[in-house]
């Protein structure tokens, strides 16, 4: 019998372990899940055995091995996110925690969602995290996620990730094994969607965060409406650019910002801040929306919110950068966009539903062969070729 323990957060309603759980606990033997002591985790169904472990401090690495010396499972996997299990220092001291894994008798498996390209880390790159009065050397950064991915890939079994270009980057700047590294896509949800329509708003979804380049977008849709104001016949003068999403600590610094360039704009009945979402107020947004816009200043992880927006079959624009041109064909199932050129891709579209409907034909496809499922299927194969079975 082959005992999984998956080490991971839980929350929010979209995150990716909570899809995959539901689905891997139908692939294995025995899923025991550690995820954090967040109440709302206990209420969760379906997910296999659901064990809430540690906290998001620098406990949470005792509290897991010792979770682990009494559950004894054939293989652990761990989650990683940069922020997923605390701070600043959870994150230096993360590498410790597959490494004394492997002293509990279990083989490690480590799903990594994000990769960062050292060729990247400079000073605007510091500043798209932390602000312009950050004063963290960018030579401190490159060393940190060297040790960083160095240390989880050398005592790892297998890593996973989720596109080529992140495999590309952890093979060809740190050094690990490429024979070590497994792609494996994002997953996506398969979901009942005879209610979809296109109505006149564009949707993004996600944190409101400086990496994410939103001033580009709100500068774009600005010219956009600009443009065709005075033509009362245009169509595009009904769409509205919704921005669904909550803010992260420490980068309160970027709605601020965002919301006071709206408001000098005179846009605000143009330009629509949701704030946090539940999950049913973000299936209603996803299902109606006329399009998806999936902004970036830097790519270095799979997008979470192109997943969800390939579960509903929906057509994207997304950042000409990084994954998004893996991950995209552009005008076939999304289309990509040169991050100063918003208005003439939302004016490309806004009055061509005709190619909006075959670009959501194409990611239909896509949606079919990323059901979580199938993924859940592959990763169940993964832990038999880590344990030679």
């Amino acid at each position: 019998m082959i005992k999984v323990v998956l080490v991971s957060s839980l929350q929010p309603d979209t995150n990716y372990s909570q899809y995959l759980c539901r689905d891997l606990s139908k692939e294995v033997n025995k899923l025991l899940v550690y995820t954090d002591k967040n109440p709302k985790n206990e209420k969760l169904s379906g997910c296999g055995e659901v064990k809430l472990v540690w906290d998001k401090n620098l406990l949470f690495i005792p509290q897991i091995i010792k979770q682990l010396w009494k559950d004894k499972p054939n293989i652990v996997h761990f989650q990683h996110e940069m922020n997923m299990y605390g701070g600043l220092m959870t994150a230096v001291t993360f590498p410790i925690l597959p490494t004394l894994a492997r002293l509990t008798g279990a083989m490690v498996v480590t799903t990594v969602h994000g990769v960062v390209d050292p060729k990247l880390v400079d000073s605007s790159f510091v500043s798209l995290f932390k602000g312009d009065k950050s004063k963290i050397p960018p030579f401190v950064l490159k060393l940190f996620f060297s040790y960083l991915y160095r240390g989880i890939g050398f005592f790892s079994d297998k890593l996973i990730v989720h596109t080529n270009l992140l495999k590309d980057v952890l093979v060809e700047s740190y050094g690990i094994n490429r024979n070590k590294v497994i792609v494996v896509a994002h997953g996506v949800s398969k979901l009942n969607l005879k209610d979809l329509r296109n109505d006149k708003y564009f949707l993004y979804f996600g944190y409101i965060v400086k990496r994410k380049g939103l001033e580009s977008v709100v500068e774009g849709f600005k010219e956009f409406i600009a443009k065709n104001k005075n033509d009362k016949e245009s169509k595009k003068n009904d769409f509205k650019l919704v921005l669904a999403g909550g803010v992260i600590k420490g980068q309160e610094f970027a709605s601020e910002e965002l919301k006071e360039f709206v408001k000098e704009n005179k846009l605000e009945d143009k330009v629509i801040f949701t704030g946090f979402l539940d999950g049913k107020s973000i299936d209603e947004y996803f299902r109606h929306a006329y399009a998806i816009v999936i902004p970036s200043v830097i790519s270095i992880a799979a997008s979470g919110p192109l997943a969800l927006a390939i579960s509903y079959e929906k057509c994207v624009l997304a950042s000409r950068i990084g994954n998004f041109k893996e991950e995209i064909e552009d005008g076939v199932d999304g289309i990509l966009v040169e991050n100063d050129k918003w208005d003439e891709a939302f004016s490309e579209i806004a009055e061509d539903l005709e190619k909006v409907k075959k670009i959501e034909r194409n990611v239909h496809k896509k949606a079919e062969e990323r059901q979580w499922g199938k993924i859940a299927k592959v990763h169940s194969e993964i832990y038999t070729q880590v344990l030679g079975l």
